[in-house]
């Protein structure tokens, strides 16, 4: 730990006005003086760690450096007394209606949105083999979002900053012939959303386990490509071609 935060403080000289930069500063100066990570300053130093690199990538979108990932890797849950919040079926209940509500607010659909959008289907990825593990049945439909819905759900996601991208089917087929096609991520996101949204209708009609099937089914069958084409032309745009507006 000593030796990664000497390396983080070899890379943050400048001085910075931003009291969690202040902050993690202060913590870095311990190790300085040689001086060990109690129990009681690892949760600090992490807090003004996490700190420092959320406003860092708000501020300005990046790469995040292998010493700031060793960072966060350094700093074990249990050195806090935390336990990591293992793929749960609640969790992805309450990310899939995070990710309706932002399919479905009014509000113009720009930078912020698409960020948040990418960090949803984060979460929904890590929460998904919860899901196709729990109690499943195939008893009760769910209503899905008729075209209409679906048409004005994809014209808000068609605002976002980029729309068409080119992407490969299948990345792992070495003797595949075809040319790139291209994406629209406004398909790709309507597309997650109709899918989502079905299981919802069965969840919030008390039938979870028959939502669970719907989502385990169109996950395996359409929207998880969906989900990787969309984030990885997301990432790919935030890293490479997002220019923060002044």
């Amino acid at each position: 730990m000593i030796i990664l935060i000497d390396h983080f403080k070899c890379v943050y000289q400048p001085a910075n006005p931003n009291p969690q930069i202040a902050r993690l500063r202060n913590l870095i100066c311990q190790s300085r003086e040689a001086k060990p990570f109690t129990r009681h300053t690892i949760p600090e130093s992490f807090l003004a760690i996490t700190a420092f690199l959320a406003f860092s990538i708000q501020v300005s979108p990046r790469v995040i450096s292998p010493c700031e990932l060793l960072l966060i890797k350094s700093v074990r849950p249990t050195s806090m007394h935390l336990s990591p919040m293992a793929p749960s079926v609640e969790s992805f209940v309450e990310c899939a209606r995070e990710f309706c509500s932002l399919a479905e607010a009014s509000s113009t659909f720009g930078a912020s949105e698409l960020w948040r959008v990418r960090s949803v289907l984060l979460q929904l990825l890590y929460h998904i083999p919860a899901v196709e593990t729990s109690p499943q049945a195939a008893e009760h439909d769910g209503l899905r979002p008729d075209d209409d819905t679906y048409r004005r759900i994809s014209t808000r996601f068609a605002a976002a900053p980029f729309n068409f991208y080119r992407v490969v089917f299948d990345p792992h087929d070495f003797d595949a012939t075809d040319e790139p096609v291209t994406g629209m991520l406004s398909d790709d996101l309507g597309d997650i959303y109709r899918d989502l949204s079905q299981g919802l209708s069965s969840a919030d009609s008390g039938h979870i386990e028959d939502a669970c099937f719907e989502w385990t089914l169109s996950y395996r069958t359409h929207w998880a490509r969906h989900a990787l084409q969309a984030l990885s032309a997301i990432e790919t745009f935030r890293l490479e071609r997002y220019v923060p507006e002044p």
